[in-house]
C-alpha cells in the first residue's frame, strides 16, 4: 500500500465535488481558498514525524442562476507527515502517516456551505478505503473527544488491514470529524500499524497541536 497525500486529498475532495451543485449561484465570488493546517514543529519532531508534502488542489466549478453564470475556483490544502517504522515484517518503512486537510466554507444567499461539514468519521474512513490500494477499513473500535484548533472534535479509531510489500498487516485508521475554524473546515487523519505501541496517543497529541491558519503554501 502506498500512503500518498494525493489519495488523502482525493478522499475529502470527492465528497466536496459530489455535492458541489447544491451551492447554487455564488454572487460576487470568483475564488475561495482555505489555509493549510500544520502540526507544531516541536510536536512533530518529538513524535518522529517529518513533514513530507504540502499540496493545494484547486477545482473550477461553474454555477448558474437567473440567467447568470459564475466560475468559482475552490482551493483546498493537504499537509502530510510520515514516520519510518520497523515493526513486524516492516523494516524502516514509512508506514505511519498523519495528515491534515482544509477546505473553505463558501457563502451564498446569506448561507454558508461546505459538504465536508456533513460527513462523519465513518464517511471519511470509508473514503480512505476506496483511495488506498490494499487498505481495508473495518469496525470502529473506540472514540474520543480531542480539542483541535480550539474546538472539540469527535475522533474515531477503526481497525483495518493494509498490504506492505506483499504482506498483510493490521493497521488502525484514525479520523477526526471536520471542525470549523477561521472560515475553513479542518480534518485530521492517520494510518499506522497496530503493532506500534502507544501510537494512538501520539496521533491524538499531533491532532491537539495542529495550527491553523498558516501561511505555508509550498506546492
Amino acid at each position: 500500500m502506498q500512503l500518498d497525500n494525493r489519495a488523502l486529498i482525493a478522499l475529502a475532495l470527492a465528497a466536496t465535488l459530489a455535492t458541489a451543485g447544491c451551492l447554487g449561484f455564488l454572487s460576487g465570488t470568483t475564488t475561495v481558498a482555505s489555509s493549510p493546517a500544520v502540526v507544531a514543529e516541536s510536536t512533530a519532531s518529538d513524535a518522529n514525524y517529518e513533514q513530507a508534502d504540502t499540496r493545494s488542489l484547486s477545482v473550477n466549478r461553474t454555477f448558474s442562476a437567473a440567467d447568470q453564470e459564475r466560475t468559482v475556483e475552490v482551493t483546498n490544502w493537504a499537509v502530510e507527515y510520515r514516520k519510518s517504522v520497523s515493526v513486524g515484517p516492516l523494516a524502516d518503512q514509512e508506514a505511519a502517516v498523519f495528515a491534515t486537510f482544509t477546505s473553505p466554507e463558501v457563502s451564498a444567499f446569506g448561507q454558508s456551505f461546505n459538504p465536508l461539514s456533513e460527513l462523519s468519521t465513518k464517511d471519511f474512513a470509508t473514503r480512505m478505503q476506496g483511495q488506498y490500494e490494499g487498505l481495508s477499513v473495518g469496525d470502529e473500535v473506540d472514540t474520543a473527544t480531542v480539542e483541535i484548533v480550539g474546538e472539540s472534535a469527535n475522533v474515531s479509531r477503526f481497525e483495518g488491514t493494509a498490504t506492505f510489500e506483499g504482506q498483510e498487516l493490521d493497521v488502525y485508521v484514525v479520523v477526526s470529524e471536520p471542525v470549523k475554524h477561521e472560515g475553513d473546515y479542518v480534518v485530521t487523519m492517520a494510518v499506522y500499524p497496530q503493532l506500534m505501541d502507544g501510537e494512538y496517543e501520539t496521533v491524538t497529541e499531533l491532532m491537539r497541536n495542529v495550527e491553523h491558519p498558516t501561511n505555508e503554501t509550498s506546492d
